[in-house]
This record gives structure tokens, sequence and C-alpha cells, in this order.
């Protein structure tokens, strides 16, 4: 290990991007195209993904 982190944080971390990766280029893509309601929406979603999965 180079940076001293364990696998399973890796492990986790890659997960943890890819699965967000959708919501992430939905943002992207409502922004681009002056969709601004679409964005805060994919946003808020999101958001209650995550809350609602914490302890």
């Amino acid at each position: 290990m180079i940076t001293g982190l364990g696998s399973t944080f890796v492990g986790s971390f890659l997960i943890a991007a890819t699965t967000s990766l959708p919501e992430a280029v939905s943002v992207f893509v409502a922004k681009r195209l002056r969709n601004f309601n679409l964005a805060i929406g994919a946003i808020e979603v999101f958001f209650r993904q995550v809350l609602s999965k914490a302890p």
C-alpha cells in the first residue's frame, strides 16, 4: 500500500463514487440545459437518499 489507506476504505470510496456518478451527471446536464428546477430536484433527491441511509 502506497497511501497507507486500507483496501476496504478504498473499495468503499470507489463504490460510493461510482454510485453517485449518475446523479452528478444528471445535475451537470440539467445545469447545461439551463433547467435549474431539474438540477435542484436531482440534488434534493440525492440528499434525501443519503439522509435516509444515515444511522
